[in-house]
């Protein structure tokens, strides 16, 4: 189940300071005197973990994890498919992963995943479609353990509605791929599609009958004991097959509402088929069946999540949902958590286990050696979670699973290397890490406490560190703004009246009590908004709206040697010189405004990204947006730009297809992107500290990667 929300940062028309020795004397004292965990981060190198001109991931680790998929012949090989990363492997049980990722699309959600072969390494993934766009799901092969994919085409004619409910592989030495498609509404029959090549050639083994195209099958399993059993779930009907999927037949017939069979894994008669809130079983494959309730708690606004069956200890059965647990307000007000159930009696009595992050996935597998087993979920926020007691208590097994999405970047002006970075809802609703503060490569913690509800889903935007005062920052959020003075130890609210969240904040860089920030109210529907400035010259007691409400607001910023000067991108560009008291329109080339540098040095000077239509540029004027010079056009959307303090005609751009570099004001533009590749970049930052390390984040393929350059350019 999808649970996503459409951002209230949508883009228009689209759902979808060096180091002196008084900065550093400041640091050690707030280090000292608030946090002697930080001490030692004034001490470090400022380039570890940096590559020299090549881009290193830098974590962090986590992310959501869509599906986990387990080696047939050998439980300590693992994998994970991500929300917006790929796919990932682990061949120690899960506490070390592995890109596995070459040739699947770049950022999109891996929903099914399967492994088999005699040696494990034949893999099947269905890739979702973006978010918000109708196009068919597609199917990928590895046949290397996912060094490599290839995209492979089932149905005869691939259809815009074309969907998989789901994927198997057989663990033979010559396995055999199944998907289960759904039949389209565009006249292409759905079925069980079976591939004895790795994908180059199919045939559809059970056809759909034309009456039964939507939905068709919705679960396809193999029985761990014995590959050549098959079940196939369609509408409440239960088939099977006992030659490899060559003939088929109707063996009984459960809830209509069914989503989910299991297989006992040593008894490929014993199947369990879960419906919301009851499971059957049977005994007799699939012949006749027994349903017993698993908990009152699953409701109609749930989701399933994973059926897996114990294969250490007989009769052990694990039942997950998406479950929802707000019964009031908007849609975008609904709250939801992870419902994990156990059952030792065959599905007889239930207990719930302590777990409530959004869960996605299941996976167990045996211990070698020992009549024991591991139970792993795939989680919304921590990626992949173990645990050794039957779900009694659960442990972090993501070391190098980088999956969180990066959304904005910000570094502290007093301790060096320390970064703040907003991860999740800016590239999708479900992967909501929220607020992490971190050394790059060192380790990242996260700084959440009373900003969150942990059931909710959470609009992380973004955080800016006050540059006069050390340790205290502000975070602007989809419920509002926050402050802390313990570098987000703890956090307190800041009331502004009629504003429902808070999309972009910037402060006063000679007077940090003033304040401007943009703000947006409106009702459940997220597309009906309504978008404002706002200001406060007492550090947030009090505010002031100083513009008109419009339908949509990108960012603030203000010119750091007149800070009278405000820019605000939207639709259009906007500019006040008397701190919001009047705003003047500014025209500029063709496109949607994204974001508004000023040169730190001459304000005449401005560089603006713009994007239409999947075309992205950026432009230059050097009359403080009187007149403007296009520096550069690219054939894919800009998303940031930065620019170097120190030597202000040094710019960065972060693009849909990598970093970009310029030298020389705008005039020419290289790519920068060794080791990063043509990936979308979220934002890019420059080091207050070593104006030629780079941080580039990224909503997919690793979410944060660093670079030092050689040499001053």
């Amino acid at each position: 189940m999808e649970l996503r929300l459409c951002t209230q940062r949508l883009e228009p028309l689209q759902e979808s300071a060096h180091t002196c020795f008084a900065a550093v004397a400041r640091s050690i004292v707030v280090v000292m005197t608030r946090f002697a965990f930080l001490f030692v981060l004034v001490l470090l190198p400022s380039r570890v973990n940096a590559g020299v001109d090549r881009w290193t991931p830098v974590g962090p680790d986590g992310g959501a994890v869509t599906a986990l998929a387990v080696d047939p012949t050998d439980a300590a090989h693992l994998y994970a498919a991500t929300e917006t990363a790929g796919v990932f492997r682990s061949s120690d049980g899960g506490q070390r992963w592995q890109q596995a990722r070459t040739g699947l699309p770049v950022g999109l959600e891996v929903g099914l995943l399967a492994a088999g072969g005699a040696d494990g390494r034949t893999l099947a993934a269905i890739v979702d479609p973006p978010s918000g766009f109708v196009f068919p799901q597609r199917l990928f092969v590895s046949t290397d353990g996912g060094d490599t994919w290839v995209e492979r085409q089932p149905m005869p004619t691939p259809v815009l509605d074309q969907a998989y409910a789901a994927v198997a592989v057989t663990p033979v030495a010559a396995p055999t791929v199944y998907v289960g498609a759904y039949g389209g509404a565009y006249g292409v029959p759905g079925g069980v599609f079976a591939s004895h090549d790795g994908g180059l050639t199919w045939r559809n083994v059970l056809p759909v009958p034309a009456p039964q195209q939507q939905p068709s099958y919705l679960d396809l399993v193999i029985a761990p004991s014995d590959p050549n059993v098959l079940y196939a779930l369609t509408q409440g009907d239960i088939l099977s097959s006992g030659d490899g999927g060559a003939h088929w037949s109707a063996v009984g017939h459960v809830d209509p509402g069914t989503v989910r069979l299991a297989v006992d894994p040593r008894d490929p008669s014993l199947v369990y088929a879960a419906a919301m809130g009851t499971l059957a079983r049977s005994s007799d494959a699939g012949h006749t069946w027994s349903s017993s309730s698993v908990s009152t708690l699953v409701g109609y606004f749930d989701g399933f999540a994973g059926l897996v069956i114990d294969p250490a200890h007989r009769g052990t059965i694990y039942y997950a949902v998406i479950h929802y647990v707000d019964t009031s307000g908007p849609f975008d007000a609904r709250k939801y958590e992870g419902l994990l159930l156990r059952s030792t009696d065959a599905g007889r009595n239930w207990v719930r286990e302590p777990i409530t992050q959004i869960l996605y996935a299941l996976a167990t597998v045996a211990v070698p050696g020992a009549a024991d087993s591991h139970l792993y979920a795939g989680a919304s926020r921590d990626g992949v979670l173990r645990s050794d007691d039957g779900g009694r208590s659960w442990q972090s097994a993501t070391r190098g699973l980088q999956a969180i999405a990066n959304c904005s970047l910000a570094a502290d002006p007093f301790v060096p290397r320390l970064v703040y970075m907003s991860t999740g809802f800016c590239w999708d609703a479900d992967n909501d890490t929220g607020f992490l503060r971190g050394i790059p490569g060192r380790g990242w913690t996260p700084i959440n406490r009373h900003l969150r509800d942990p059931t909710s889903l959470f609009e992380a935007y973004g955080i800016v560190p006050d540059p006069h005062s050390p340790g205290t920052l502000y975070a602007y959020t989809g419920a509002g703004l926050f402050k802390s003075e313990d570098r987000g130890e703890h956090w307190g609210s800041i009331f502004v009246e009629g504003v429902a969240g808070v999309s972009s904040l910037v402060i006063d860089p000679l007077d940090s009590r003033r304040l401007y920030a943009i703000g947006y109210a409106g009702g459940g529907d997220c597309c009906d908004l309504s978008y404002f400035v706002l200001m406060t010259v007492d550090g947030g007691a009090r505010w002031t709206l100083i513009s008109p409400s419009t339908s949509f607001l990108g960012d603030v910023s203000i010119d750091p040697s007149n800070p009278d000067t405000l820019y605000v991108v939207g639709f259009s560009l906007i500019k006040s010189t008397d701190r919001g008291n009047t705003w003047t329109g500014i025209a500029t080339p063709e496109g949607y405004p994204r974001q508004l540098l000023v040169d730190p040095e001459d304000s005449r000077v401005l560089y603006v990204a713009l994007n239409y239509d999947n075309i992205g540029s950026i432009a230059k004027s050097s009359d403080g947006g009187e007149t403007w010079l296009t520096a550069v056009t690219y054939d894919f959307n800009v998303e940031s730009l930065a620019i170097d303090p120190t030597r202000p005609s040094t710019l960065y751009a972060g693009t849909m297809q990598g970093v970009f570099v310029s030298d020389d004001a705008a005039a020419h533009w290289v790519a920068l992107s060794q080791g990063l590749g043509a990936q979308i970049v979220s934002q890019i930052l420059v080091d207050p500290f070593d104006h030629l390390t780079l941080y580039a984040g990224t909503p997919s393929n690793g979410g944060l990667f660093s670079l030092t350059r050689s040499a001053p350019p």
